[in-house]
This record gives C-alpha cells, sequence and structure tokens, in this order.
C-alpha cells in the first residue's frame, strides 16, 4: 500500500490523532524531569496510533471488540496502580500529581503512570466522538481536562497548547461536518446523542473517581473564614476542651466535624500534644492515669522553662568535649566519638504562634521537646503551670475563645536524624546516667558552670524517666505473653533502645497494618489488632506500640494530641478535630521524650511514605469505583437481556395475536406491522399506497409482501372477505417480510460503515 493510499485512507483520523497527543502532551509538560516532557512524545505517538488501530477494530466488529475494551480498561487500571501504588497505595503519587511535582520529586514510574490512564483516555474518547458518533460538546470538554488540572496544580498553561488544542477542535468540526454532508450521513439523532452521553459521562466517572483526591481543597481555609460560622465550639465533644479521664478510641476518631481549633504560624509543625496516659486498663482497653502524678502540676512555666532551656543537644556535645578536655578517654570511655567529631550537629530552637480559632481549652499546644509557652502580652494570663509529662496546662479554668500564644521547642526531625545517624545513642540508660554525673562532677569542680546546668539538666530528665519506667511497671506486667514474645521477636537483632524504637515502628508500616477510621472491630484488644484485624485507627496502633516497647524495656508514654494540616497560606497550618491523633513517644538518652509514628510513615519512624504500606487519608475512591462498576455491570445486563428479549417477545405476541386475529383483520395487521419496520428502508412511506409500499420493500429486501397489500385492499376497499387460507398466507408472508427487512438494515448498516471508513 502507497503512502498516498494510506494517506486518502487515515485521513480523517489524523486530526483526531493530533489532538489526542497535544492533549496528552500538554499533560506531560506540568511535570518537571530530568528526561524533556517533548520526548514523551514518542511513546504518546505510539500509543495512540496503537489504540487507534484498536478502536478501528471494535468499531468492525462490535461484541468482540467490546469484549476486548473491556479487557484493555482492566489491563490499564492493573498497570495504573501497580505503577503509582508501590507500598503507601498512591500517596506520594497523589501529592506529586495534585501539587504539579512541587511536593514530591517527578519519578518514570509516574510519568508511565500517565501514560497507562491520561494518554488512553484521551486516546480513546477522541477516537470515539470524532470517528464513531461526532460530538463536539464533549470534544470540548474533553479539551478542558488538561486545563483543569493546570488550575489544580496552580500552573500557567502553555498558550501555544490552548491555540493548538482550540484549533484542532475547530478544524475537526469543520472537516466533520463537511465530509457527513458529502456522504450523506445524518449527524444527529436522540438515540445517538444519548448514547455518546452514557459513554462520555462512563468514562469521566471511571477517570474521576481513580485520580486520588486532596482531602481538603486548596484555599478552603479562606473560605471557612469567609463563609462559615466557626462560632461552634459547644458543638464539639469536651474532651477538645478539657482533660479526659480515659483515651479516646476508635470510636471518637471517626465522629469528626472538620471543625478548626488553633491556627499555628510555623515553618513546619511538630506533633502538638494535648495529654498523656500513663496506664492500660486491660479488661476496657483504654488508657487512665489513675495514680499517675506524671500528669498533676508539678512546675511552673520558668521552672520547666530553666530547666529544659539547657537540653539542647549542641550543649550537651560541647559538654562532652569539655569534659574529655578536662579528663583524656572520657569521650572513648563511653563511645561518643563520632558525636564529638561531627561538628555540623545542630538543635534548633522553633517557635510556634498558635492563635485559638473561637475555641476555648485548658491546654496549650505542647511539642514533645517543648522549652516553653508565652500568652501574647495583650492577654494577661499568667494562672498556668506544667505537668511532669510536659503539658502545658490552665489550672482552673480554659483560655478565652480568642487566645494568642507562642510556643518554644527544639526541632525534632532534624535534630534526631543526626543523632541516630552518628549512633550517639548507641549507650544504655544506666551508662548514659553514670556518664551524665561524672560530666557534672568534671565540669563543676573546673567551673564550667554552664555546661554543668547541661548535664544537670540530662540528669534530671532522665531520672525523671527512671522512675516513670518503675511507676508503669506492674502495669507492663499485664502484658500477653503473645504480645511479649512478638516485641521481642521485632526487637532481638538490635541492642540500643533508639534502635528497638524504630523497629517497633516500622514493623507496623511494613507487615500490611491498615490505618481505616470507618473500620468497627468486634474486639477491641490489642492481640486481636496485632494478630487478626490488623487494621484500627490511631490508637489501635499507638496502644499496640506502647504495650510492645513497655515489654521489651523500653520508656514509653501514650500521647493524644494533633497533626496539623497545611493551609493555602505559606507557614500557616490548621488544627482541627479531624487532626486528633494518638501516638507514642519514647524516652532516649540525649533526645528526651522522643515520638515515634507507628501509623503512617513519616519523618517519625524512619521511613518515607514511598516505603511505606499503609492506607492515608489522601487515597483513591476505590468504593466509589466499585460501586460504579457493579451498577454499570448491572445495568449493562439488564440492557443486553432487554435488547435480546424484548424484540423476540413483542414479536412472538404479535405472530400470536396476529394468528388469533379474523382472516379480515390479518392483512391490516400485517401490513401496519410492517410499514412500521420499514422506516429504515423506504422513504416518505406514508406518501404511499398499499401496494407502493409493499413493491419497494420486495424490492429491497427480496420478500414477496405484494399479495398481502392486494388482499387488504380487496377487504377494507373492494367489499370482499379473506379466508383461513388467505390468513395463514398472511402471516407466513408477514415472517419473510419481518426478517428481510432485518437482514437488509444489517447489510445497510454494514456497508456504510465500509463506506465511510
Amino acid at each position: 500500500m502507497t503512502a498516498r493510499s494510506l494517506f486518502e485512507r487515515y485521513r480523517e483520523l489524523i486530526l483526531p490523532f493530533l489532538l489526542s497527543c497535544t492533549l496528552s502532551l500538554s499533560v506531560y509538560a506540568i511535570y518537571t524531569s530530568s528526561i524533556p516532557y517533548w520526548l514523551w512524545l514518542i511513546p504518546i505517538a505510539a500509543e495512540n496510533i496503537a489504540l487507534f488501530a484498536f478502536c478501528g477494530f471494535i468499531k468492525k466488529h462490535n461484541f468482540l471488540g467490546g469484549a476486548l475494551m473491556g479487557v484493555l480498561v482492566l489491563l490499564c487500571m492493573r498497570l495504573f496502580f501497580g505503577l503509582i501504588a508501590g507500598s503507601d497505595w498512591g500517596f506520594t503519587f497523589q501529592r506529586w500529581l495534585l501539587t504539579g511535582s512541587e511536593q514530591v520529586d517527578t519519578r518514570a514510574e509516574y510519568l508511565l503512570a500517565l501514560l497507562v490512564s491520561f494518554v488512553p483516555f484521551f486516546s480513546v474518547v477522541v477516537y470515539y466522538f470524532t470517528d464513531v458518533l461526532y460530538r463536539m460538546m464533549f470534544l470540548t470538554l474533553l479539551s478542558l481536562v488538561p486545563c483543569t488540572l493546570y488550575v489544580k496544580v496552580l500552573s500557567d498553561i502553555d498558550t501555544v497548547y490552548l491555540c493548538v488544542i482550540a484549533l484542532l477542535n475547530v478544524t475537526i468540526f469543520l472537516v466533520h461536518s463537511r465530509t457527513k454532508r458529502q456522504a450523506g450521513v445524518k449527524t444527529t439523532g436522540m438515540r445517538a446523542a444519548l448514547l455518546s452521553s452514557a459513554v462520555f459521562i462512563f468514562i469521566l466517572l471511571v477517570v474521576s473517581s481513580s485520580i486520588p483526591k486532596e482531602e481538603e481543597a486548596r484555599f478552603y481555609d479562606r473560605f471557612e473564614e469567609l463563609f462559615m460560622d466557626v462560632d461552634s465550639a459547644n458543638e464539639l465533644n469536651g474532651d477538645y476542651t478539657n482533660f479526659s479521664e480515659m483515651s479516646g478510641n476508635a470510636d471518637n476518631f471517626r465522629g469528626f466535624q472538620e471543625r478548626r481549633l488553633f491556627s499555628v504560624n510555623v515553618g513546619y509543625p511538630p506533633y502538638y500534644k494535648r495529654q498523656t496516659f500513663d496506664f492500660y486498663d486491660f479488661e476496657i482497653d483504654r488508657w487512665n492515669n489513675d495514680g499517675s502524678d506524671f500528669s498533676d502540676i508539678a512546675y511552673t512555666p520558668e521552672e520547666w522553662e530553666e530547666l529544659h532551656s539547657h537540653l539542647s543537644l549542641t550543649a550537651l556535645r560541647q559538654a562532652i568535649i569539655r569534659t574529655d578536655e578536662l579528663s583524656e578517654g572520657f569521650v572513648q570511655k563511653y563511645h561518643q566519638s563520632s558525636l564529638v567529631r561531627f561538628a555540623g550537629l545542630k538543635d534548633d530552637v522553633i517557635k510556634s504562634v498558635v492563635t485559638s480559632e473561637k475555641f476555648p481549652a485548658m491546654y496549650f499546644l505542647s511539642p514533645s521537646r517543648i522549652i516553653s509557652v508565652h500568652p501574647y502580652a495583650s492577654q494577661n494570663y499568667d494562672d498556668y503551670s506544667v505537668t511532669r509529662s510536659g503539658v502545658f496546662r490552665f489550672r482552673e479554668r480554659p483560655h478565652p475563645y480568642d487566645f494568642t500564644y507562642s510556643v518554644e521547642s527544639y526541632e525534632d526531625v532534624m535534630s534526631r536524624g543526626y543523632w541516630f545517624a552518628l549512633r550517639a545513642g548507641d549507650i544504655s540508660t544506666e551508662d548514659a546516667l553514670a556518664m551524665l554525673h561524672e560530666m557534672d562532677d568534671i565540669l563543676t569542680r573546673a567551673g564550667e558552670d554552664e555546661l554543668a546546668e547541661a548535664a544537670r539538666a540530662h540528669i534530671t530528665m532522665t531520672e525523671e524517666a527512671q522512675e516513670y519506667k518503675a511507676m508503669t511497671q506492674d502495669n507492663t506486667a499485664l502484658v500477653s505473653d503473645e504480645i511479649r514474645r512478638l516485641a521481642e521477636e521485632i526487637t532481638a537483632p538490635y541492642t540500643y533502645d533508639w534502635e528497638k524504637a524504630n523497629a517497633l515502628a516500622s514493623y507496623f508500616i511494613l507487615n500490611g497494618y491498615r490505618y481505616d477510621l470507618q473500620y468497627v472491630s468486634e474486639d477491641t484488644s490489642p492481640e486481636y489488632f496485632l494478630f487478626t484485624s490488623k487494621r484500627g485507627s490511631c490508637s489501635d496502633y499507638a496502644a499496640a506500640y506502647v504495650l510492645m516497647a513497655r515489654s521489651v524495656g523500653l520508656t514509653v508514654r501514650y500521647c493524644e494530641g494533633y497533626n496539623a494540616d497545611p493551609s493555602s497560606r505559606e507557614n500557616l497550618w490548621l488544627v482541627k478535630d479531624s487532626g486528633s491523633h494518638a501516638y507514642p513517644e519514647v524516652y532516649l538518652y540525649g533526645l528526651g521524650w522522643t515520638v515515634f509514628e507507628p501509623t503512617v510513615p513519616g519523618d517519625y519512624n524512619e521511613i518515607s511514605a514511598a516505603d511505606g504500606n499503609v492506607f492515608s487519608n489522601l487515597t483513591f475512591d476505590s468504593d466509589l469505583m466499585a460501586t460504579m462498576f457493579t451498577i454499570s455491570g448491572i445495568i449493562l445486563a439488564v440492557i443486553v437481556v432487554a435488547l435480546i428479549l424484548i424484540p423476540v417477545i413483542a414479536e412472538r405476541r404479535f405472530v400470536n395475536r396476529l394468528e388469533n386475529a379474523s382472516p379480515d383483520e390479518s392483512p391490516v395487521m400485517a401490513y401496519e406491522r410492517i410499514k412500521g419496520a420499514s422506516d429504515k428502508i423506504v422513504r416518505n412511506r406514508d406518501a404511499l399506497t398499499a401496494y407502493e409500499l409493499s413493491d419497494k420493500v420486495d424490492r429491497k429486501t427480496g420478500t414477496q409482501f405484494t399479495p398481502v397489500a392486494f388482499l387488504l385492499e380487496k377487504v377494507v376497499y373492494g367489499g370482499g372477505h379473506a379466508d383461513e387460507q388467505d390468513k395463514r398466507s398472511v402471516i407466513d408472508s408477514y415472517i419473510k417480510t419481518r426478517d428481510g427487512i432485518k437482514r437488509f438494515i444489517r447489510e445497510k448498516t454494514k456497508e456504510e460503515r465500509r463506506k465511510y471508513r
């Protein structure tokens, strides 16, 4: 076949092909990569050629092609999920897609995922609404998809793409209209419009449900401020305002109202603590503080700040270096060489400014390594204190609805990363305490009071942690052997507390546990969560972690607080009731009480989101997809059955009526039925006589219906009568003519398709 003949055969597909490729390439242009995005035009073009050829096959072989299309859709979906999922079920891909690769680096897998999702979508829809059933409106809507995506990621679409897409749409319309008119093919019709609408909407729903969504739209916080009543504190559970006697459970974490509690100005927020719990009640599977003095007020804010202002890792390193200078061999004795050699160790102080959103609370938002809290001077509030567990709280009553304060804390992500990488924590708590006492003694005798204060501050916190561990020892003894064995198995390869704490957090994320707020467990015990359901809320994860960690000797407590959500404004974070979170804090030498996160991958468990195995709040709408495919399958099955059975049943009923009719009625009934069925093969049928219509039908179908027309004229206009033999002849002629009309329409349809192609 020559190039000219190929062009003549496929010229009507060239413009749709260019439109589909342009739409796909405009999506690729959003995402930066080491590979220039325009190089993806080669696989895009190749895939479009293959899909156009496949759609042409479907056009020729409707039933077989439809089945193969279903297989192709399932295959593309399987490849798509395989490329984006990894072990975090598409969480990072979602952030990449919906932020224009600003928050997540572009990976080859993500670009390939576009190749098996957006490209087939554009290709099939463009082909269908140009070559099979032209609908300009749907092509226009399809052309808006890239524009919508650009708006979503807050990026400017290249004017070149807009011009090319618009020009191709107009040109396709003009060419299509001219071609159809020349071929004498109708371009409108109610049935065609309904069918094309149904197909487009179905495809649109599939795509919209398979693309992951952000949990909160950008700029929603501004909308909420302007148009929503946020003065609804009374509607919230009292636990949000006050302290609880017992910890929350899954039910508490399901009843969110998306109510804003606080706004926080900070570069990157830590976890904010509201309350801690020390003892686990194994009968009701809840945490409480009965008999614990660590939830009692123990410090004034000034006393707490004086103590914790000396707890930075930088000060500790300087104290160790100075002690080694005063007592040679000190660093080697306690295996702190790597810490001393690393001059880049930083322990920055982070300041958060917290404003309550017309919401009163008995507590301040307190990070784990908190140094101080200071209400703004205009607030004039000084009736607050600090518990031994590091919760800053008011003594008598909640703070006012509109209350602003600053929180200073040590940065706890980079510092812990340095600490672990340097293996500065490769020392037991007992040896660390001995080292600190020796440091204090040497530095005090040398007159290094400032550095000695750092040593004494760490001594105080470590001794309090040992006291806490002793206090919870009896409760720890109640942990089941089943949980204890699992914890020992997980931590067996490790020696030091920080290693064990990391291993326990990683275990949940790497072993198929699923974070699911909608799940209602038939058994609330930690054993059932750990060994049977492997599914639950953050409270299930945190409780199981604390019990496992305590059973292998770690000093750990159960905390409830908040995880802040980003807003549309830089450095502004929102704390909502839906951000309520339960998590453990482990005491480690040097770092003090340190957050570990068993629920989701992140900064607090040394596992990146790409390595985890967890459902996030930002997930695919799998329920919608499953429901939609189920409903669509049922509807499709009903339609297929109806299309097959209804005509058969209707014809059978008519033939029965014909057989039961009188001889004089039979030709009239048969003629009217054939006249109605001949609308697609005889023009102006209402203007023709019975004989003329029958003659045209006979010549086109090769049947013999004309005798029925003669009998009709004899009975209706000639005053004659028909007998039973005439009636039998009418029935036989009707059946043959009906089949002939169906056969003719099928052949005509095939011929038109061949002509159009």
